[in-house]
């Protein structure tokens, strides 16, 4: 067996992905709106070797409607990340250093206003083609 130069690498690493905290939120909608809206995250790469993840919310009952409402870029050592919040005018970014503060953007964002306003309409609509 060939020696070992790589040392002891982190295998069990308790390391919360962007990736991991989007997909549950975007779960937790379907949870709370009993799968009148669902969310979907879309995860690539772009030019730069950023990951790039978008969190959509869809209402399956409108053929799928879905709209856009945020983005999460970041390094393949994650931090720090940027998160685009397309709900607002002109768009807002947050720079993230860590998972708190990523945490603290993405909350900030799904407890807006506007997020809420998008919810509740396509939540109406969702009732009336029922």
């Amino acid at each position: 067996m060939a020696e070992n130069l790589w040392g002891d690498l982190p295998l069990d690493t308790e390391m919360r992905t962007p990736l991991v905290v989007l997909r549950e939120q975007a779960t937790v909608l379907g949870e709370i709106t009993r799968q009148l809206l669902i969310g979907s995250v879309t995860s690539t790469t772009d030019p730069f070797n950023q990951f790039v993840h978008t969190l959509r919310i869809v209402a399956p009952a409108l053929d799928g409607y879905e709209v856009s409402i945020l983005r999460v870029s970041h390094p393949v050592d994650l931090y720090p990340l940027r998160v685009d919040n397309f709900m607002v005018q002109p768009e807002r970014r947050f720079t993230c250093d860590d998972e708190n503060e990523f945490r603290r953007a993405l909350e900030s964002i799904l407890k807006s206003d506007g997020v809420h306003r998008l919810i509740a309409a396509l939540i109406a609509q969702s009732k009336a083609v029922a």
